[in-house]
């Protein structure tokens, strides 16, 4: 098929890419610990939900 290519990361890109994901996670547990108990089981059910609605698109 013409107009394609297979792009692949770098080790340092992969590493620093699996280190992104890792601040944002520690960023978001920071975030979520000032949170009430009564909000932080509307997040965790929209997020179901919107997991729910992504795998609908698969």
């Amino acid at each position: 098929m013409a107009g394609r290519s297979l792009v692949s990361a770098t080790p340092l890109a992969h590493e620093k890419w699996l280190a992104s994901g890792n601040t944002l996670r520690q960023e978001l547990r920071r975030q979520l610990t000032e949170w009430e108990p009564g909000e932080l089981q509307n997040f965790g059910e929209l997020l179901h939900r919107l997991n729910i609605s992504f795998g609908e698109l698969a």
